[in-house]
């Protein structure tokens, strides 16, 4: 489970708001868990929050244009230390995230590099990137759904 020691701020994010980030965060910890046992990525290569070094770029985040709530997914989130696993690959041919690192959160912004981000908005993240003409996962903290984009040809 997602640590639930408080390292960002929920203050205006209904109740409702934060329950469902929180199980988002515990979804994907007991994704990364369940492919740990599988031996496809080795248990310490999942660092969950708090997250201190490095923390996520809260500065680049609002820049870029998220709402509070995606940046406290963000915060929340595990993630899988890349230099820990042979392969990035993750779910469907894309890759895992780590929004601690400042070109991913910058390019979460347009996942299906069409160069125009009007597509993703302010209440919406991935939660993998895409590797070329691949899936990639979205969600959306507003209507609080996932969903799958794909980049053809």
């Amino acid at each position: 489970m997602a640590s639930r020691e408080m390292i960002a701020d929920p203050s205006g994010l209904s109740e409702r708001t934060v329950s469902q980030l929180h199980e988002i965060a515990d979804l994907m910890d007991e994704i990364y868990t369940t492919l740990a046992k599988m031996q496809y990525i080795p248990e310490h290569a999942i660092n969950r929050a708090p997250h201190r070094e490095p923390p996520i770029n809260l500065k680049l985040a609002r820049k870029l244009g998220l709402n509070r709530a995606i940046t406290y997914l963000h915060q929340i989130l595990p993630y899988v230390d890349l230099t820990a696993v042979e392969a990035g690959d993750f779910v469907l041919g894309g890759d895992f995230v780590d929004f601690r690192d400042r070109e991913l959160l910058e390019l979460s912004r347009d996942p299906l590099s069409v160069d125009d981000d009007t597509y993703m908005r302010p209440s919406s993240t991935t939660l993998s990137m895409m590797r070329n003409h691949q899936h990639v996962i979205l969600y959306d903290a507003k209507l609080s759904m996932y969903s799958f984009g794909f980049k053809l040809g």
